[in-house]
């Protein structure tokens, strides 16, 4: 299996005194959201990512329901071929049915089509150890022996795997090239479906959050760290990281795995 440790940095901060603008800063550089679920279109969306020079990876999180993993796939592939040069796809796949005999080849399959779709890459997710069983009632892990074909498929065809499965050896080791920008954010329904209040509501939160990561990364103020993965707010100042920085993990270590040039 091809080792490959991604490391996103989702941050959701509150400034103190002094709030970010939430116009998007003069691009420096390209910028890649690693980790991105626009799974469907908004009309706001592309000058959006102008604005911002910025393009993202649309990440399938495969649950284990193939109607609905189906489905998902099929309303990202129509976002990313509707905008071509704004996304790049990512596949997934998990445990379900591993007991069958056929189950490494349906996954390879179902690989194969992915890539043919667009996808540079395939996703494992937390469901491997934790949520998955199989009919004796283990819990699969990432390195059961039932899985070892589709490493060696994904292996031969160098085709890079997203882990978000614990902490490997890797998470050990040093980091500079291997950190990526990843926000988490995305649309999960149709745009119909939501009222025009609340698409701008969902633009203002989106342009918040690149916002105020890019004030935590590139700047030195002072701000309140709030989010809803911690139980309070931390008190923190801005990285003021250099640009050399900013561009490796904000675009530079995005295009090796994505196989871009840098610009492009």
């Amino acid at each position: 299996m091809k080792k490959l440790l991604l490391i996103f940095l989702p941050f959701f901060l509150s400034c103190g005194a002094q709030k970010p603008s939430t116009n998007a800063p003069k691009p420096l550089f390209s910028r890649i959201d690693f980790h991105a679920h626009y799974n469907f279109e908004r009309d706001s969306l592309p000058a959006l990512f102008q604005s911002w020079n910025m393009r993202a990876v649309l990440i399938q999180v495969a649950l284990g329901d193939s109607l609905r993993d189906q489905k998902n796939w099929e309303e990202m592939v129509k976002h990313y071929q509707d905008f071509p040069d704004q996304f790049f796809l990512c596949s997934g796949f998990e445990g379900t049915g591993i007991d069958e005999t056929n189950y490494a080849a349906k996954k390879i399959e179902m690989i194969q089509k992915h890539i043919t779709d667009g996808a540079r890459m395939v996703k494992v997710w937390k469901n491997f150890g934790m949520v998955t069983q199989d009919v004796s009632g283990k819990y699969i892990q990432i390195d059961d022996p039932r899985l070892q074909p589709i490493w060696d498929y994904l292996t031969e065809n160098d085709i890079p795997v997203i882990a978000h499965i614990g902490e490997p050896l890797q998470a050990w080791r040093e980091l500079e090239h291997r950190i990526l920008y990843g926000t988490d954010l995305g649309t999960d329904e149709p745009q119909q479906n939501l009222s025009p209040e609340n698409r701008q509501n969902e633009l203002n939160y989106l342009k918040k959050i690149l916002s105020v990561d890019w004030a935590y990364f590139s700047g030195k103020d002072s701000m309140i760290y709030d989010s809803p993965m911690i139980s309070f707010p931390v008190a923190t100042e801005g990285l003021n990281l250099p640009d050399s920085v900013l561009h490796k993990f904000y675009y530079e270590n995005a295009a090796k795995i994505l196989k871009i040039e840098n610009g492009d």
